[in-house]
């Protein structure tokens, strides 16, 4: 009996429940400063507890610079317009410059003031993954950087206290903190391009000991930690990768597992097949049951898009 219901789709959830849409993994890539900024907003404890101020911070993910900061009494959408704006006008980036900007999905960050502001200004927006902490690494590394200060205080007695230490605090961020992501140089010769002179001089001073004091150095002459000359958010497999280091094109990548349907699902379950693996039970089995959404080729490269695992030609 439940054969020839399978063979109807007879089994299946009857129930109404709802279906939550799939969201694409953020492949973001930057190469040179003001391509690619992350902003997010964090909390900062207030003189009293359950009393918080609000900290809005746009970061530029190649330089690692702020661009901009914000502090106010609560969450508002219209405050993070403003800050953008600013943003963009202190940069002076030109309208449809190739800006994108890669924020969560918090209120402020998909109202309806910052989402007529970016589609204004030619600006593309791109969002996290709900509940995905990693895809934006880069905005809570600063956070932590700051809350991990020795000098960070437990609480702020006012909203003007808060105001005082992030502004003594950013302007040494830019301008003094070594960065190990970018060749420990500081945020802001790198969003400047001056620390490819300063890269040079340190070269030259390491070439000098080097020559004074060989001994001192084993199996070779030391050189300096290297500028970044491309910075992801989720790179993809080095696989799907060109020599420039673009995402290639026209790959068969399925985005949806729904690209199986017309004569592959069977009674609810999906019939893989020749060449082809389920993933989630690591070996190769003639059907995958819904949940089973990893679907790869036996062998080749693998491309993760949202939640469905594609197939890339071997």
């Amino acid at each position: 009996m439940y054969r020839v219901l399978v063979s109807v789709r007879g089994v299946r959830e009857r129930r109404a429940q709802r279906r939550h849409p799939g969201y694409a993994k953020p492949e973001l890539l930057a190469r040179v400063p003001n391509q690619l900024w992350s902003w997010d907003i964090t909390k900062l404890r207030g003189p009293v507890r359950g009393h918080w101020y609000a900290l809005y911070v746009v970061l530029d993910v190649f330089s690692r610079c702020v661009v901009g900061w914000r502090l106010a009494e609560r969450e508002r959408g219209e405050l993070a317009e403003e800050l953008l704006r600013w943003c963009r006008d202190s940069q002076d980036l030109p309208v449809d410059g190739g800006l994108t900007v890669h924020a969560d999905r918090g209120r402020p960050m998909t109202g309806k003031p910052v989402s007529a502001l970016l589609v204004a200004l030619g600006i593309t927006r791109i969002h996290s993954r709900p509940h995905v902490p990693n895809d934006t690494p880069y905005s809570g590394a600063q956070f932590k950087t700051l809350k991990y200060h020795a000098t960070f205080p437990g609480r702020f007695g006012s909203l003007e206290d808060a105001e005082r230490y992030c502004t003594a605090f950013f302007q040494c961020y830019n301008t003094q903190h070594r960065h190990s992501g970018i060749g420990m140089h500081t945020p802001h010769d790198v969003h400047t391009g001056a620390a490819t002179a300063r890269q040079a001089a340190r070269a030259d001073v390491l070439s000098a000991a080097y020559a004074r004091h060989p001994a001192r150095f084993i199996n070779r002459a030391p050189v300096p930690p290297m500028l970044p000359t491309e910075v992801w958010i989720n790179k993809p497999p080095a696989a799907l990768l060109t020599s420039a280091g673009q995402l290639m094109s026209g790959h068969p990548c399925l985005k949806d597992v729904d690209r199986f349907r017309g004569g592959l699902w069977r009674g609810g379950h999906l019939a893989i097949p020749d060449g082809w693996r389920c993933q989630w039970s690591g070996r190769r089995r003639a059907t995958c049951a819904p949940g089973d959404w990893r679907i790869i080729p036996a062998t080749g490269p693998v491309c993760r898009l949202g939640r469905v695992v594609g197939a890339v030609a071997a």
